[in-house]
């Protein structure tokens, strides 16, 4: 508990979400605690734009290492970079890489197709600021 704790009343709570746009206000009673939970439309949208600027990053460098095409052994040392620089963005990707006796082309490296419905339930999740008062 902060020390500014006392000084916001349950009516500055509520009055708090009221006077500004996009932002919803619920007050939550638990145990004696008062809890604030404030959802904002603006901020949700910039934890989206940030969770797919690391997706956006993979599928841009994928596309590069397929214009490229390097032998197999580099193509995997780069792919193998890409995921653990996008770490969870990889997991809403697909790809199809050439097997060992396969020669990097164009139709055996693929360019990857994407999970949407993944990808869109990542995405939903809401962002929420609560503070106990």
């Amino acid at each position: 508990m902060g020390r500014n704790d006392a000084l916001i009343s349950v009516d500055d709570a509520e009055k708090f979400g009221s006077g500004i746009p996009g932002v919803q206000v619920k007050l939550y009673e638990h145990e004696g605690e008062l809890y604030v939970l404030a959802k904002s439309a603006g901020r949700q949208g910039k934890e989206k734009a940030i969770r797919r600027k690391p997706l956006a990053r993979l599928l841009r460098k994928l596309r590069g290492m397929r214009r490229s095409l390097p032998e197999r052994d580099q193509l995997l040392l780069r792919i193998g970079a890409a995921k653990k620089e996008a770490s969870r963005a990889f997991g809403f990707v697909t790809l199809r890489v050439p097997k060992a006796d396969e020669e990097v082309t164009r139709q055996t490296f693929t360019l990857p197709s994407t999970n949407r419905n993944s990808i869109r339930r990542n995405n939903v999740t809401a962002t929420v600021c609560c503070a106990r008062i």
